[in-house]
C-alpha cells in the first residue's frame, strides 16, 4: 500500500486476543521503527486500530504489492484513526479499548468527526504495557462442569418433587438470561432423581418454530412413538398404537393424536367429522386424558425449556395443564428468559425461581471446576470473573477457549488473552477447527436442532469431511448428538453457539444455504412440507425467494387458521401478505390478497377482539381490494367484518351506509345466507340507533331465512353463528319493544343453539347477550348467572372482550346483591378493559350500571356524573337504544340528592325519557319512566295525573306480568287507587 501497511488480525483465523495482538503490534512497531532510523535522522510511523467487522474478499494487485480486498467500515476507521495520530504514537477506536481492558495504559482524545463516518467517534492514543500479572497455560477442558450456587435451588426443585410424588401437583417456574444456567439446574434435578420411579417428558421451543402450533408437543410424541423418516403410515399408526392403546386410548383419541402428528389415519382412522374449533377441543382432551392416565401409574416429572419461544397453542395447552394439575403426581418445570411474561405467577402451587447471575466466589469455583487436573493461574481466574459478570455459561466457554489456546502447538510462552465477549470466544474456537466450523455455519442455518441426513443433503461436502466435522463439534463441547444413522440427531449446546456460527457467514452464503435447504424439503421431505409449512416459509424468505416463501407463510397461515391457531395464522398471513405486496401488481394477485386479508381480519377477531385497530386494518385493506374486484366470493365476509369493526366501535353513519350497501348486494344475488347476514346487519343496526321496529323486521326475516344445516359453518365465516347472533339480537328489540315473554323464550333458543353449533365464541357472544339482557331486565339473579358462566368460558379462552363485559354485569348483580362496594370495584375493572380494548358498543349501558351501583353506595353525585357521561357518549356515538333508560335514571337520581332532591329537573327528566321511549317504540323503557314520574307526582298530591299517565301504558301490555318492571307499575297502581 505505497508508504503504508495494512495488517488484519482475526482474518483468515481469528484468536481470542486479536485486540491485544494487535495493539503489542503496534508497539512494537513504533519501537523498532525508531530504532531503523539511520545516525542523525528521526524515523517515525503513526498507527491507527480499529476493532469491527469486515468482509474479505478476492486477491488484488501482483507481487508484494498483492492484498485481499477488504469491504467494510472498519479498515476505513483504522485508516481515519491513523491519520489522528501524532507520530510515533498508536490511536485505537472505542470497540478496541472496551476489549483490551486494563493490558495497556491509555489516554482519552477526546471525540471526533472523521470524514465518510457518522456521529461522533471516540478514540484514545495507547502510552504502553500496563503493570498486570503474567497468563499461564492451561489445561484441557472437562465436558461438563459442576453445578455451583444452586444449592438453594435444587434443594428447593426437590422438596416440590416430593409434594408431587405424595400427589400435590407442583408447577415450577424457572427465569433467568441466557447462560444463568436454568438447564443446568434442571440437568442437575434429572440427576438426583434418576433411581426413583417417574415418568420425564421433556419438551424444548424453539425460536424457529414459535409460530408452529404445538411443535414441542408434536415433537415429544414423534419422539416417544419412535418414528423415522420414509415409514408408511401404517408403521406409524402401529407404533402409535403401542404407545396409545396401552395407556386406555380410545379410536377417537388415536385418530386425533395421529392427525397431529401429520400421520394419515386412512381406513384405519378415518378423518373425524368435527369443526376445527372441536377438532382442537377434543385433541387438547385427549392429550391431557392420557397425561392423567400416566400420572395414575407414575410420577410425571415435565419439563418445557425455553417457554419465550413457544408458540401460543402450546402455551394455551401448558395453561390448561397447569390448572388441572392440583391433585395429579405431577410436576412441571418451565423455564424461560426474563422477558418471557409467565401468566401463572401467583396461582396455587406455582413457586417461581429467578435465577441470579454468580457471586466473584462461586465464579471462581466454577472457572476452577471446568479445568480438569489443574487450577488456572489466580489472575486467569480473576480475568474470567470480571469479564463474564457471573452468567454461568460464559465462564464455562471462556475457560475452554482458554484452555484450547494452551493446546496450540504455538502456544508455548505466547501471551493468553481471555475473549472480551462470548461471541469472539465461540468464534476463535470454530477458527481452530476449521472442518467442524464449515458444518457448524451449515447447521446454525438449518436451526438449533438439525438431523444428519438433512445436512449431508445440503451440505454439499464429502460425507469424510461431514462427520469428521460433526466429531469435532460434539468432542470440542459445542454440539450434542442423540441416535443412531441415519436417524441422528445433532443441537448446539446453547442458542449462543448457534448464533455464533450463523453470524460469521456472508449473507450471500447464507442465503444460497437456505435456498438449497428450501428445495430440498421440498423434494425429500413431503410430511415437513405437509405438517411444518412455515418452516419451508422462513428458508425461503431467507433464500429472498419472496414468491416462494409468500407461499409457504400462506399454506402455514391457512393451516394454523384451520386448527383455530388464532396466533399462529395472524403471524403466517401478516408475513405472506407482506411479501406479495413486494411483487408487481395484477389481479391475480390482488384476488390472492383478499383471500388473506379475510382470513387475518378472522383471526384478528379471535385474537384481538372487532375494535382492534390489526382487525380494522386487515378489514378495511380487504374492503379496498373487494371494491376494486368486484363481486367476489369473499366479498360478503369481508362487508361483514369492515361492518363488524364499526359497529363495535360505534361509528353509526358508517354502519348505516354499509348496512344498507350490503342490503342492496345481497338482493342482487337472492342466496338465502346472503340475505341473512344482510338482514342481521340491518337489524343490529337499527338496534343500536333505536329504530326497532325496523329491526325486528329484520331479525325476523333473519330467522326465517336461517337454516341450521346449511349455515352450520357460518361461525367460521362471520364470528357466530348466524342464527345465534340473529336470536341474541331479537331478545333485545322484544324487550325493549314491550314483549319480555317472548324475549326470555327467544333467549333460550340462542342459548340452546349456542350450545348446539359448538363454537366457543358464539357461546360467548350469547352468554353476553343474555347477561346484559339480566341487566337491562333488573334481573340480578339472571344477569349474574349468565355473566359467571361467560366467566369462566372467557377465561379459558382468553376472550378479552367478552371477559371485561361479564366483569361489568357480574359487578352490577353484585352490587344489586348487597356488595356496593365490591360490585363498583368489579364495573369500574371491567369499563376499563372493555374501554382499552376500542369498544364503543354498550359503554353508556355499562355507564348506566355503574351509575345504579354507585347510587345503591349511596354516592348519588358520582352516579350523576357517570350518567352524565354515558349520555354524552349516547350524543357521541349515535347509539340511541338506551337513551330513554339514562333521562329516566337521572330523574331518579335527582329526587334521590339531599335537602328534598330537584323534583323540578327530575319530573323534566322523566318527561324526556317517556318522550324518547315513544319515538322508539320502547314499551319497557315508556313503562318504566312513566312508573317513576308516576312515583314523583304520587309524592307531590298529584294522583290523578299519576293515574292517568301510568293506566295507558300498563294498559297495553298482554305479557311479562311477573316481571321485575310490570310487577312495579301495578304496585304504584295500586296505590293510586
Amino acid at each position: 500500500m505505497g508508504d503504508g501497511v495494512l495488517v488484519y488480525f482475526g482474518w483468515p483465523q481469528a484468536d481470542e486476543a486479536d485486540p491485544e495482538r494487535a495493539v503489542r503490534a503496534a508497539l512494537a512497531t513504533l519501537e523498532e521503527v525508531g530504532k531503523a532510523a539511520s545516525a542523525g535522522e528521526r524515523l517515525v510511523a503513526r498507527i491507527g486500530i480499529a476493532s469491527g467487522l469486515a468482509v474479505v474478499g478476492d486477491l488484488l494487485g501482483a507481487g508484494a504489492a498483492q492484498e485481499q480486498a477488504v469491504i467494510g467500515e472498519t479498515p476505513n476507521l483504522a485508516a481515519r484513526l491513523q491519520s489522528l495520530a501524532d507520530p510515533g504514537c498508536a490511536v485505537i477506536d472505542a470497540q478496541t479499548r472496551r476489549r483490551i481492558g486494563g493490558l495497556f495504559e491509555c489516554r482519552e482524545l477526546g471525540e471526533f468527526h472523521l470524514k465518510g463516518l457518522s456521529g461522533a467517534l471516540c478514540a484514545w492514543q495507547v502510552l504502553g504495557e500496563a503493570l498486570v500479572e503474567s497468563r499461564f497455560a492451561a489445561m484441557h477442558a472437562a465436558s461438563l462442569s459442576p453445578l455451583v450456587g444452586r444449592d438453594d435451588e435444587l434443594e428447593l426443585l426437590l422438596r416440590r418433587w416430593q409434594q408431587a410424588m405424595d400427589g400435590e401437583g407442583q408447577v415450577v417456574l424457572i427465569s433467568g438470561e441466557p447462560g444463568i444456567g436454568k438447564s443446568r439446574l434442571i440437568a442437575a434435578l434429572e440427576e438426583r432423581v434418576t433411581g426413583e420411579a417417574h415418568l420425564r417428558l421433556k419438551y424444548f421451543c424453539s425460536p424457529h418454530h414459535r409460530d408452529s402450533a404445538l411443535q414441542p408437543v408434536i415433537a415429544r410424541w414423534q419422539n416417544d412413538a419412535g418414528f423415522v423418516r420414509s415409514e408408511s403410515a401404517d408403521a406409524r399408526l402401529d407404533k402409535l398404537e403401542a404407545v396409545l392403546l396401552p395407556l386406555g386410548a380410545t379410536r377417537e383419541e388415536v385418530t386425533l393424536i395421529a392427525e397431529l402428528l401429520g400421520v394419515p389415519g386412512g381406513e384405519r382412522y378415518p378423518p373425524l367429522e368435527l369443526t376445527s374449533e372441536r377438532k382442537k377441543e377434543q385433541t387438547f382432551g385427549a392429550l391431557n386424558r392420557i397425561l392423567d392416565e400416566r400420572a395414575r401409574r407414575s410420577a410425571v416429572l415435565i419439563l418445557f425449556e425455553d417457554a419465550h419461544w413457544a408458540d401460543p397453542s402450546s402455551l394455551e395447552l401448558l395453561d390448561r395443564l397447569i390448572m388441572r394439575l392440583a391433585f395429579l403426581p405431577v410436576m412441571v418445570i418451565i423455564s424461560f428468559r426474563p422477558e418471557f411474561h409467565a401468566p401463572w405467577v401467583g396461582q396455587a402451587s406455582v413457586s417461581l425461581m429467578a435465577l441470579s447471575r454468580l457471586g466473584p466466589r462461586q465464579a471462581t469455583t466454577l472457572a476452577s471446576q471446568v479445568v480438569v487436573g489443574q487450577a488456572l493461574p489466580a489472575g486467569m481466574l480473576e480475568r474470567i470473573v470480571a469479564q463474564t459478570d457471573g452468567v454461568p455459561l460464559f465462564i464455562e466457554e471462556l475457560t475452554k477457549a482458554v484452555l484450547e489456546r494452551a493446546r496450540q502447538p504455538d502456544s508455548a510462552g505466547s501471551a493468553l488473552s481471555v475473549p472480551s465477549t462470548l461471541q469472539a470466544s465461540l468464534m476463535a474456537r470454530l477458527d481452530r477447527l476449521p472442518v467442524a466450523k464449515q458444518v457448524a455455519q451449515i447447521g446454525a442455518v438449518l436451526g438449533r436442532e438439525f438431523s444428519n441426513e438433512l445436512l449431508a443433503a445440503v451440505a454439499g461436502i464429502p460425507e469424510a469431511a461431514l462427520t469428521q466435522g460433526l466429531d469435532e463439534l460434539v468432542s470440542a463441547g459445542l454440539a450434542f448428538r442423540r441416535g443412531t444413522p441415519p436417524e441422528r440427531i445433532y443441537s448446539f449446546k446453547h442458542a449462543l453457539v448457534q448464533d455464533a456460527a450463523y453470524g460469521s457467514l456472508l449473507r450471500s452464503t447464507r442465503q444460497k444455504l437456505h435456498s438449497r435447504i428450501a428445495k430440498a424439503l421440498e423434494e425429500r421431505w413431503p410430511d415437513v412440507v405437509e405438517t411444518q409449512p412455515e418452516l419451508l416459509a422462513h428458508h425461503f424468505t431467507q433464500a429472498g425467494s419472496i414468491e416462494h416463501a409468500a407461499d409457504y407463510w400462506q399454506r402455514a397461515g391457512e393451516r394454523a387458521f384451520r386448527r383455530s391457531a388464532a396466533a399462529e395464522a395472524t403471524g403466517h398471513l401478516a408475513k405472506s401478505i407482506e411479501l406479495w405486496r413486494t411483487l408487481p401488481e395484477d389481479r391475480a394477485q390482488a384476488v390472492r390478497e383478499l383471500h388473506l386479508q379475510t382470513m387475518l381480519g378472522q383471526g384478528c377477531i379471535a385474537r384481538h377482539g372487532y375494535a382492534a385497530s390489526e382487525t380494522a386494518a386487515a378489514f378495511a385493506r380487504a374492503r379496498d381490494l373487494v371494491e376494486s374486484l368486484g363481486d367476489v366470493p369473499q366479498q360478503f365476509p369481508v362487508l361483514y367484518g369492515f361492518w363488524a369493526v364499526q359497529y363495535v366501535r360505534m361509528a353509526v353513519r358508517e354502519q348505516q351506509n354499509l348496512a344498507r350497501h350490503i342490503l342492496a348486494l345481497a338482493e342482487q344475488h337472492p342466496d338465502p345466507e346472503r340475505l341473512c347476514v344482510a338482514h342481521r346487519i340491518c337489524g343490529a343496526t337499527n338496534e343500536m340507533t333505536g329504530e326497532l321496529p325496523a329491526a325486528r323486521e329484520h331479525l325476523e326475516q333473519a330467522i326465517a331465512l336461517y337454516d341450521p344445516e346449511r349455515h352450520g359453518s357460518t361461525a367460521f365465516t362471520f364470528g357466530q353463528d348466524l342464527g345465534v347472533a340473529v336470536l341474541s339480537h331479537l331478545v333485545w328489540v322484544l324487550w325493549l319493544l314491550g314483549y319480555p315473554d317472548q324475549a326470555s323464550r327467544r333467549q333460550a333458543e340462542a342459548l340452546a343453539l349456542a350450545r348446539r353449533v359448538g363454537h366457543k365464541n358464539t357461546l360467548g357472544f350469547a352468554l353476553m347477550y343474555s347477561a346484559m339482557a339480566g341487566g337491562y331486565g333488573h334481573n340480578a339473579g339472571v344477569a349474574a348467572e349468565h355473566s359467571a358462566s361467560l366467566l369462566e368460558l372467557a377465561r379459558e379462552q382468553k376472550f378479552d372482550l367478552w371477559r371485561a363485559g361479564a366483569t361489568v354485569v357480574k359487578g352490577w348483580a353484585t352490587a344489586r346483591q348487597g356488595h356496593g362496594a365490591v360490585g363498583t370495584a368489579a364495573i369500574e375493572r371491567g369499563l376499563a378493559e372493555w374501554t382499552g380494548s376500542g369498544a364503543e358498543w354498550m359503554r353508556p349501558f355499562f355507564l348506566s350500571l355503574l351509575a345504579d351501583a354507585c347510587a345503591l353506595s349511596g354516592d348519588v353525585l358520582r352516579a350523576l356524573g357517570e350518567l352524565d357521561e354515558a349520555i354524552a357518549a349516547v350524543e357521541r356515538t349515535g347509539q340511541r337504544w338506551p337513551d330513554a333508560e339514562l333521562h329516566r335514571l337521572r330523574g331518579q337520581f335527582l329526587t334521590a340528592l339531599p335537602d328534598c332532591g330537584r323534583p323540578g329537573e327530575a319530573s323534566a327528566a322523566f318527561q324526556s325519557a317517556i318522550q324518547i321511549a315513544r319515538r322508539q317504540s320502547a314499551k319497557s323503557w315508556e313503562l318504566r319512566a312513566a312508573t317513576s314520574l308516576a312515583r314523583l307526582w304520587r309524592d307531590e298530591g298529584k294522583h290523578a295525573d299519576a293515574c292517568n299517565l301510568l293506566v295507558p301504558v300498563y294498559a297495553w301490555f298482554t305479557e311479562g306480568f311477573e316481571t321485575p318492571d310490570l310487577k312495579e307499575a301495578k304496585a304504584m297502581l295500586d296505590t293510586l287507587k
